[in-house]
């Protein structure tokens, strides 16, 4: 999050959920090829960025009974200089900070590091220290038999993003590659604007089908492997699967429950398949966190649902208005 990470850092932990936020590291205005990409009021230099990260690692990391931490989140090459890179990625060692880095979405990316560095997205990475098992790399759709094997043999972490790689029709991760390679593969969403959702259960059933669309192989990437993926390899992903990502014996009480019993997951006879190829989030009935349960049989217990999606609207309507951006659909709304 760039911006009001106290306020965010405090709904997580009023709210009861887990959550690992990262502060966007730049000192450059440039977005791979696109010069001054980032307007005047996104813009952050070195202090800004870097030293605000660690004061707010300081000020929440730990917090909330541990379920609160506080990484760094770099922009994509071109928005970073490697001076910086190094120094952010020396500081991260130091504290055990986890770094998690957009990398290769484009091929405008790819491009870039090529004409600017004479490298491959994941040869750069490995230049200024963004690989190992505290790193998560996300999208890595421009990837080529190089940079697959140093990402397993680094350790580092993949997140793939199949909505927002397809809405923005960036590519597709070559998910099948990385997991016969042995790369540690989660799952994501990415973010609002390029998703519209933050839905990991439908998101589930994307993962599990674009492969096998792209591959001509309909065994690829099975529903238990995108089981995986949502949840043990996450956990993995953050360094946090030995205490959550999976139901075991002295791990922490997070779970999802979902009702199986709808008519829009019958027969539901497997129900790993009925889970990944026909939920979505609206068949949830509740979620614990650490023991607490935060939603239960479809209410939110922590959060004024109705008030949220009230200011939501507002604000967005304030946003939309300031930029002169019309929202609507090319149609007329009655």
């Amino acid at each position: 999050h760039r911006y009001g990470f106290d306020g965010v850092a405090q709904v997580a932990a009023d709210s009861g959920i887990r959550a690992c936020l990262s502060k966007k590291v730049m000192d450059i205005a440039t977005y791979a090829t696109q010069d001054n990409a980032m307007p005047m009021g996104l813009r952050e230099t070195r202090e800004e960025s870097l030293l605000t990260t660690l004061d707010m690692f300081d000020r929440w990391h730990g917090k909330a009974d541990g379920r609160i931490r506080v990484g760094f989140g770099p922009r994509t090459p071109g928005g970073v200089s490697p001076e910086l890179y190094r120094e952010m990625v020396s500081e991260a060692r130091v504290r055990g900070m986890g770094i998690t880095m957009h990398l290769a979405e484009v091929e405008a990316d790819r491009q870039f590091l090529r004409q600017t560095y004479q490298m491959s997205p994941v040869e750069f990475a490995r230049s200024v220290g963004l690989v190992g098992p505290d790193v998560v790399l996300v999208h890595m759709v421009w990837l080529d038999d190089d940079d697959i094997r140093i990402l397993a043999e680094t350790g580092t972490n993949v997140s793939h993003n199949p909505s927002s790689n397809s809405k923005l029709a960036s590519g597709v991760c070559p998910v099948p590659r990385l997991l016969a390679a042995g790369v540690n593969v989660a799952l994501g969403c990415d973010g609002g604007p390029s998703n519209n959702t933050y839905d990991l259960l439908a998101e589930m059933k994307l993962a599990a089908l674009v492969h096998k669309a792209v591959s001509l192989d309909p065994t690829v990437v099975p529903a238990e492997t995108v089981l995986e993926m949502a949840t043990i390899n996450g956990a993995r992903a953050l360094r946090w699967d030995h205490e959550i990502g999976s139901l075991e014996v002295g791990k922490k009480a997070d779970l999802v429950v979902v009702d199986l019993g709808r008519s829009g997951l019958a027969p539901g006879l497997n129900p790993v398949s009925a889970l990944v190829y026909s939920a979505t989030g609206a068949d949830v009935d509740s979620v614990m966190v650490d023991g607490r349960w935060l939603v239960r049989h479809g209410h939110l217990l922590t959060i004024d649902e109705e008030r949220a999606v009230a200011q939501a609207r507002e604000r967005a309507g304030r946003l939309y208005a300031a930029t002169g951006i019309d929202p609507g659909p090319r149609w007329p709304v009655l």
